[in-house]
């Protein structure tokens, strides 16, 4: 990881060393009073640029950084050198996953021992971790590179539930239905785990740097510290189960996590409370 840090130091160093000798004669359009800006996260890129020059396919700058990953930027200029922003970030790719087995079906061996039927039980996990900020950045600086610091509010929501769907269905005639393996008592299966969410509120303290490659384009580089609260939501597991031949549903409510408040980004990881984030990003401006 430290010779992928330098070699992006230098990479970087070296781009900006030549594209000013090329262009120092030329006029650079930088962002001006009554642009917009649309911006990406740039780490992903630049990890698939140290992948590909070291040969290990693993690097990751969360191993560096405990970003905040804002997948989403975007910004206003107000003046020449202050601009109001906004950030959204969400997780379309991880929001969903499926698990599946196949089981023998109870109702055919009912009928014929030797039948071979299958019926599917599913699990499905639904994850919700988006955050939205908005802040006030002012820049300092002429020509390429220029500076910049302020400061963003932001609202964080995270959550998970767990849902099940059964092959073969419990009633009177079958109080122990054959389940998935995820099934720990098959008189007592869970329908839906609604766990605890999380609500966060937080302010960011952010400085930086960015470099205009082209006109109306940057790559910049931002570390910030943050000053957090959040809060839980209460929990409800609902559970299938027999009381005799009544088919039941039992609901059971859990108490909300923790309410936490801490300074930094990642107090859960490895103890290390108080330190912040960074991350690369690339701003395209209009």
């Amino acid at each position: 990881m430290k010779r992928l840090g330098l070699f992006l130091f230098s990479a970087f160093t070296a781009l900006a060393g030549t594209v000013c000798a090329q262009d120092e004669q030329k006029s650079i359009d930088v962002a001006k009073t009554g642009d917009f800006a649309v911006g990406i996260e740039a780490s992903p890129v630049l990890d698939f640029v140290g992948n590909m020059f070291n040969g290990n396919p693993d690097n990751g700058s969360a191993s560096r950084w405990d970003k905040q990953d804002y997948t989403l930027h975007g910004r206003y200029f107000i003046a020449d050198n202050a601009a109001v922003r906004l950030h959204l970030r969400f997780n379309p790719g991880d929001n969903k996953t499926i698990e599946r087995e196949f089981i023998k079906d109870d109702a055919a061996r009912t009928l014929n021992p030797l039948s071979n039927d299958k019926v599917e039980d599913k699990h499905v996990l639904y994850q919700n971790d988006w955050k939205i900020g908005a802040g006030y950045q002012m820049f300092r600086g002429q020509g390429r590179l220029r500076g910049f610091g302020g400061g963003d509010v932001f609202y964080r929501y995270q959550s998970s539930s767990d849902y099940y769907y059964y092959g073969n269905k419990m009633n009177e005639f079958n109080s122990a239905p054959t389940s998935a393996g995820w099934v720990s008592d098959n008189s007592k299966r869970t329908i839906s785990d609604v766990h605890s969410g999380t609500h966060s509120l937080g302010l960011v303290a952010f400085t930086g740097a960015e470099f205009y490659f082209i006109s109306h384009a940057c790559i910049g580089f931002e570390v910030g510290l943050a000053i957090q609260g959040s809060f839980g939501t209460r929990s409800l597991k609902t559970e299938e189960t027999m009381v005799g031949s009544q088919y039941t549903k039992i609901e059971t409510q859990g108490a909300p996590s923790n309410s936490t408040f801490r300074i930094g980004t990642n107090s859960e990881k490895n103890g290390l409370a108080g330190t912040g984030y960074g991350n690369f990003y690339l701003m395209f401006h209009f």
